[in-house]
């Protein structure tokens, strides 16, 4: 192959010459792909938590294109990193979280409301483990990245891993469960759990009690599977482990205030019976 042959993608030898005609066709395409590949990631991250709106998407489409042309009227065919370099620079000034995009965690985003606050790998930490051997005792995928909450990860146990945890088989939780053929050993257990009926899950005789303290309606029902309700339970059971927090700090604040208080009639009543004595 000579300087003048290209490959082609399927790694054959192209035999047809480079010339100025042809390096232009193979940057618009290039140009194209770009185009196509930046507003897929637009859309992606177009969402509250990034902020970006069309304006945002407007400016961004604007300054790639003005690039593009520039680097086209150079007969730029060679330009493809440096239109991927000013792609990524043009997004990173104007902010729009694009590496955090790029890193964002896939466990973090199935729903789940991490109840206790903590990631896996402070759960690790705490347990003494590091992080690789917390997700092999769990039987969690091994690139479970260290940021994941410890309910995302929890909820990805296999069923299989949480029987043995309980000391139970697989078959025997299903049983307790109700649950179907179509959850197996494999089945996170997040999944397996969501489709348990409540009169299952926390006994028909507690089904009263247990809306009464979490405030369901009448709509919930025994046949109502734990799934449906699940990030309602554990909302109300966050917000209660808030409150509960909140009332312990502003006691402490009281006692620590009454501490210091006493104090300072101590210290009073002390310097009273000094200046006393003096007289």
């Amino acid at each position: 192959m000579n300087e003048n042959n290209l490959p082609n993608i399927e790694g054959e030898e192209n035999t047809t010459p480079v010339t100025e005609e042809t390096a232009e066709e193979t940057a618009d395409e290039v140009f194209e792909a770009a185009e196509e590949i930046l507003e897929d990631v637009l859309e992606d991250v177009v969402d509250e938590e990034n902020g970006l709106s069309e304006e945002d998407i407007e400016f961004v489409t604007q300054q790639v294109e003005e690039f593009a042309e520039t680097q086209k009227a150079k007969g730029g065919a060679g330009k493809v990193v440096a239109i991927v370099i000013v792609v990524i620079a043009i997004l990173a000034a104007a902010g729009f979280g694009v590496f955090k995009y790029l890193t964002r965690n896939p466990y973090n985003e199935m729903g789940y409301i991490n109840v206790s606050g903590r990631t896996i790998e402070e759960v690790a930490a705490q347990a003494g483990l590091g992080l690789d051997e917390f997700l092999a005792e769990y039987s969690l995928p091994a690139d479970m990245p260290a940021d994941t909450e410890e309910s995302a990860a929890y909820y990805n146990i296999p069923l299989s891993k949480i029987a043995e945890m309980y000391g139970m088989d697989t078959a025997a939780i299903k049983e307790m469960l109700g649950l179907g053929d179509d959850v197996t050993d494999t089945t996170p257990w997040g999944e397996a759990e969501g489709k348990a009926p409540l009169s299952k899950y926390i006994g028909e005789e507690n089904l009263e009690a247990f809306k009464a303290e979490y405030g369901l309606g009448e709509e919930v029902t025994g046949e109502t599977l734990w799934g449906e309700i699940r990030n309602t339970v554990d909302a109300k059971t966050l917000e209660m482990q808030q409150q509960a927090a909140a009332e312990a700090e502003a006691g402490a604040d009281a006692e620590t205030a009454d501490d210091t208080q006493t104090d300072a009639d101590a210290n009073a009543e002390g310097g009273a019976e000094t200046e006393q004595a003096a007289e």
